[in-house]
């Protein structure tokens, strides 16, 4: 079941990211699923391919946190008519909001800045890339990272958050507020069920923003999201800004 998915997020998330950038992904990325009952994703330059594994405890623990939410009167009472979508919906758009954020590791050229093959969601993902498998450190050797590379990382983290946050949420529409209550609150979830995990692992430093960071950026778009056209009109008097709804 978590292998058909992520087999149907992913294709989502490559359908989505062609259409909004008027180009297909530059990579076909080969998905691995790892039967682990644990949280964690990570995306990994293995030669020339771009791999995406992903635990089969990922779609579990998203699926949970989706089902008991809607078994929340007051969650459901909050989301209005959006609620006709349902946990199974929340789930597959939380997973695809977690797979735009791992093609655009790639797309962004994150794995050159670092100088490493891998980039993971949760720390306990890192014994799962074969670049930390095949080096002499530890899976727990990250807190004797250098707190530079560290923060460049949690730069890095959140700039594949914005990318992928911009695309799944697409362009603003007056109609479209039950779709965007439902995008928005799915990635919301996902980055609580990220910080969620990492917390199980007692690291003096963290590669990963907070999800209260994580999501002021969300709103950060949310809000800026209604003067996008108005804004582009302003600064491209020459383009009919309305082409672009």
């Amino acid at each position: 079941m978590s292998k058909c998915r992520y087999d149907r997020a992913l294709t989502t998330a490559m359908v989505q990211y062609a259409e909004t950038m008027g180009a297909p992904f530059p990579i076909e990325p080969q998905l691995e699923v790892v039967t682990d009952k644990n949280f964690w994703a990570l995306a990994e330059m293995v030669g020339d391919t771009f791999v995406i594994r992903v635990s089969s405890g990922t779609a579990k623990a998203t699926a949970a946190l989706w089902n008991a939410a809607f078994a929340d009167k007051e969650f459901c009472a909050g989301l209005g008519d959006a609620v006709d979508s349902g946990a199974k919906d929340l789930t597959h758009i939380s997973l695809v909001w977690l797979f735009l954020h791992e093609m655009h590791h790639f797309q962004m050229g994150h794995f050159a800045i670092l100088g490493r093959s891998f980039l993971s969601e949760t720390f306990g993902g890192q014994q799962f890339a074969l670049g930390q498998r095949s080096s002499t450190r530890k899976p727990n050797s990250r807190s004797r990272a250098s707190p530079i590379s560290l923060e460049v990382e949690k730069c890095l983290e959140m700039q594949a958050d914005h990318d992928a946050i911009e695309m799944l949420l697409d362009a603003y529409s007056l109609d479209a507020w039950p779709s965007l209550r439902i995008r928005t609150c799915a990635v919301a979830g996902m980055m609580m069920l990220i910080e969620r995990e990492d917390a199980k692992y007692a690291e003096a430093h963290s590669s990963h923003p907070k999800a209260a960071t994580r999501i002021f950026q969300l709103f950060g778009h949310l809000i800026d999201m209604p003067t996008i056209l108005a804004t582009l009109a302003q600064q491209r008097p020459a383009y009919d800004a309305t082409s672009f709804l």
